[in-house]
């Protein structure tokens, strides 16, 4: 997790100096969004919340299979097969990481992970008003065009 906090942020910098302003604000955005996870991740009860992570991710990520696969049949168009390959490796990956958590007694499953990145920006150690720096932006930006 850490190390992709480290490559969206090296991103972020590459964007900046090489002028792609449209793709900055995302990728910063992405970055603190990742940070924060970690960081309440590490705050306390930390198996309990890798394991609530791991749950949400892969909860969240068969629910936008599902979707695709419902748009490609209710369409007609598109690659059925492009979700079915996706649901291999989402499946193969949850394998091998319920396997990690397993071999170091965390517990799988846990439910509970803070849906809305501000909960989790509360709870972290970060003081910072996260919704408030995004309507502060948001400002700017409008001012800006």
């Amino acid at each position: 997790m850490l190390d992709r906090v480290y490559e969206q942020l090296e991103g972020g910098f590459i964007a900046f100096f090489t002028g792609a302003w449209a793709s900055i604000e995302i990728i910063c955005r992405a970055t603190i969004e990742a940070a924060v996870n970690v960081s309440y991740i590490l705050q306390s009860d930390t198996p309990k919340r890798i394991s609530q992570y791991f749950s949400h991710y892969f909860g969240e990520a068969t629910k936008a299979i599902d979707k695709y696969e419902r748009v490609v049949i209710e369409s007609g168009g598109g690659r059925i097969e492009t979700a079915h390959n996706a649901r291999r490796m989402l499946e193969s990956r949850k394998r091998h990481i319920e396997a990690v958590l397993h071999y170091e007694n965390i517990p799988v499953g846990a439910a509970g992970w803070p849906k809305q990145i501000a909960e989790r920006f509360k709870e972290g150690l970060i003081n910072y008003d996260y919704l408030t720096q995004r309507r502060e932006g948001a400002k700017k930006d409008s001012k800006n065009n």
